[in-house]
């Protein structure tokens, strides 16, 4: 009677054990832990706000340093200014073309943006979910070319300014990772400008949704998918 009783809990315990690895195995394949997170910038700020025509490209590279923190480095890229402005005289004569003088501004350029993020609140195990705090540095470059034309005499001119700007600041944000891959993060950001170059020359950012007074604080957000890869 022993030895039934015996190899009875054996096989109970036997059961038991092998449930709860097929437990683990199955928990170990559901927590997903990503390093990394390539994204794209979906909206332009400005286009946004102000119309403006621009052609901007906006990446992002995201990698995990610890549990909660992560490494950003964000990049912009593109026409930052676009746009054409006329000035028409001689409304009152009896013309069929009005002359005029037509100013070009093309502004390209390119923004880096490293960021250091703690996601102060997690929403899964995944390491790239949840709202996130952290402080990021912005140095932009910013070549504008200016074109003159007078069609009363035919004048043609042109000259160009290039300008950097370093600020630094701070990022709020939230992160959503969908269906393990899948990633939508949106983030707002407050700089201080520390530098411009050249110093005699007021070059505000034109990345910007907000921009103080003085020039000295400037607002900017990112909408942004990507895609998180690595285990």
């Amino acid at each position: 009677m022993h030895r039934y009783i015996a190899i009875f809990f054996l096989f109970i315990s036997n059961l038991l054990i092998g449930q709860n690895i097929e437990v683990d195995s199955i928990s170990q394949q559901d927590t997903i832990y990503r390093k990394y997170a390539i994204k794209l910038r979906v909206l332009s700020t400005n286009e946004l706000v102000t119309n403006i025509s621009r052609q901007i490209i906006g990446l992002e590279f995201e990698k995990k340093l610890e549990k909660r923190s992560s490494l950003i480095i964000d990049f912009d890229i593109g026409y930052f200014d676009k746009y054409e402005y006329y000035k028409y005289y001689d409304f009152f004569q009896n013309i069929p073309d009005l002359p005029y003088s037509k100013i070009t501004v093309v502004t390209k350029g390119f923004h880096i943006a490293p960021n250091y993020r703690y996601y102060a609140l997690e929403f899964d195990k995944s390491g790239m979910s949840g709202i996130h705090i952290g402080g990021s540095a912005d140095m932009h470059y910013y070549y504008t070319n200016y074109d003159y034309f007078d069609s009363r005499t035919g004048e043609y001119s042109s000259n160009n300014q290039s300008s950097v700007q370093l600020s630094v600041g701070g990022v709020l944000g939230v992160q959503f990772l969908i269906r393990k891959r899948l990633i939508i993060d949106f983030s707002s950001s407050l700089y201080l400008n520390l530098l411009t170059f050249p110093f005699d020359k007021e070059v505000n950012s034109k990345n910007s949704i907000w921009i103080s007074e003085s020039g000295e604080f400037w607002a900017i957000y990112r909408l942004k998918i990507g895609y998180a890869f690595g285990k």
